[in-house]
């Protein structure tokens, strides 16, 4: 008589962080801000916000320091609300790094943080920082930000990377409680 075969169960598919990019490479998808880029932003101002919420951490990351985070919000042109947004959750993720940091290693399977690209990293950072400090139902708007971001400033395959880590981090690590909520005031006039 054949013995029925059983099959180990599948192992789940190693998320694969994209190439990390030039520092030519980087800062030209932040030029690439520009007065077109603004306009078609207009609409979207929470968007925008976390926009420069990622050059601001993404200027930390890099070396940088705090006292030039005005100059970076007023050249983007927020309206004081949304910059006031983008500054918080800056800060934030800056603040949760010991948070955030073991939480993306322990998902970017045979990749340290150090090997990811800065853009990934920062997006990263800024999206669990979020997560960690808003109300569970916001966690999907929270991701799908995240992933355009990364889809906008990363390399072809940031979406999906950022997508693959931040679902496993949403499904296995938060609680959902939250500790404040970073919402601005609606802006009526956008």
């Amino acid at each position: 008589m054949n013995k029925p075969q059983v099959r180990a169960p599948r192992k789940p598919a190693a998320t694969v962080p994209p190439a990390p990019l030039t520092a030519e490479e980087i800062a030209a998808k932040f030029i690439i801000l520009n007065q077109e880029d603004y306009r078609q932003l207009a609409a979207a101002p929470r968007r925008r916000a976390r926009e420069a919420a990622l050059a601001l951490l993404f200027q930390i990351d890099l070396g940088g320091d705090w006292q030039h985070a005005q100059t970076v919000l007023s050249d983007i042109g927020l309206k004081k609300s949304h910059a006031a947004f983008a500054l918080t959750l800056a800060q934030n993720a800056d603040a949760d790094r010991d948070s955030s940091d073991p939480l993306i290693s322990r998902y970017s399977r045979e990749w340290s943080l150090e090997r990811l690209a800065a853009v990934d990293r920062c997006v990263l950072r800024l999206a669990i920082s979020e997560l960690l400090r808003s109300p569970a139902e916001q966690a999907n708007i929270i991701i799908n930000e995240a992933i355009e971001l990364g889809k906008k400033f990363g390399d072809e395959n940031s979406g999906a990377y950022i997508n693959g880590v931040l679902d496993a981090i949403r499904l296995r690590d938060l609680s959902p409680a939250p500790e404040a909520d970073p919402t601005p005031p609606r802006d009526t006039n956008t």
